[in-house]
Formats: C-alpha cells, structure tokens, sequence
C-alpha cells in the first residue's frame, strides 16, 4: 500500500508538471457519518452508534482526456465511535465517546460522463493516507486523549458526485481505513475506520 501511494504521487507530480493547462481546483465542504469497523477478532457485546461531523477539502484535478483525470489534495475529516456498555454489577451503564481530527491525502482516478447540456456524472476512487492529530476520548467525566489510537493509517475510497455546468457539484461517497487503527493487546481486536460523507464543491 505504501509503494502504491508513492508511486502514484511521483507519477501524479510528473503528470502535473507536464502541462498546467489541464489543472483545475475545486473546494468542498459537507458532514460525515464516522464510525469503526472490527477487521480482525471478535468485538464485546456492546451497542456501538456512529459519530457525525465535518469534512473539509481542496484538491486538484489534472485531465487526461476529456473524460479523464487525476485528483489528489487535502482532506480535514472528523472520525470516531460512540460506545454503550452495559451495567456490570456495581458499575454503572457507561457511554464512551471516541472522536478524532485527521487529514488524509487521496490519490484519485476519475471519469466525468455528461448527461444533459448543463449537467454531467463523475465517478472517482482510490488510496489515501491518513495522520489524526487529534483523538479524544470521553467517558462522561473529562476527556482525555486516546494514546491507544495509532496516528497513521491507509485505506481506500470512493466517490460519486453530481456536476452542474462544470463547476458546481454535490458529492457522495465513503472512506474505509484498511490497517489497525487501535492497539489492544488483552482482546487482539483490531479496527479500521470508516465513514460516509457528503459535501457541495465549486470547481475552478
């Protein structure tokens, strides 16, 4: 994963040093619905809901035809997990919030397929990286940071948006984290994060 995501930074930079004309940026910004997913082991029987937050992005697209193109940018993403556990003997029902600020650097392929004069589908997936900068946790007391999640992790993801005149565009698509994300040496479950999101963008 990690050879795959330099290879295609170098290959995009080349791309883009090549011929600026066919750069263009865009804006976007929306909310997500944030949550965790077991990618190995067997998760306690505790009722589990996601988070809702924010995400933030800017990247560039590079053409390579028409109906082709390249993005990659910077994306500010809120994550996390709510986490109910139950009563057990003298400990009270408890609510665990986890919630985590990360930027993630995607490398895209994308196709743009128009539809009407003024209006067009664009589709686009792939890897990304992503650092959290911040993990909180709160037990209902004070929160406190989450040492026990890993800053680091790499995942995939995908992407639909509607387009209008080329310039505006609604955007719906969904990230998932493909390492640990989460040490737990007493259980050796490990979790990835996921989330789905949708955001309103301006293409210049």
């Amino acid at each position: 994963m990690k050879k795959l995501i330099l290879s295609a930074c170098v290959a995009l930079a080349g791309a883009f040093c090549l011929n600026a004309q066919n750069l263009s940026y865009r804006v976007e910004v929306g909310g997500n619905i944030a949550g965790k997913y077991v990618l190995k082991g067997k998760s306690p029987d505790y009722k589990y809901a996601p988070v809702y937050g924010a995400r933030v992005g800017l990247a560039l697209e590079y053409a390579l035809s028409p109906n082709m193109y390249l993005a990659s940018g910077l994306n500010y993403r809120m994550a996390g997990l709510k986490t109910t556990v139950p009563q057990m003997g003298k400990r009270p029902k408890m609510t665990i919030t986890d919630r985590d600020h990360n930027l993630s650097l995607p490398i895209n392929f994308g196709g743009r397929f128009q539809v009407a004069r003024d209006f067009a589908l664009s589709l686009e997936g792939g890897p990304f990286v992503a650092w959290t900068f911040s993990a909180k946790r709160d037990m209902g007391v004070k929160a406190f940071d989450n040492k026990d999640r890993k800053r680091l992790e790499f995942g995939a993801g995908i992407a639909l948006a509607a387009e209008y005149q080329n310039r505006y565009f609604l955007r719906i698509g969904t990230d998932y984290g493909l390492t640990n994300i989460k040490e737990d040496t007493r259980t050796k479950l490990e979790t990835g994060s996921n989330e789905v999101y949708l955001t309103f963008g301006v293409r210049f």
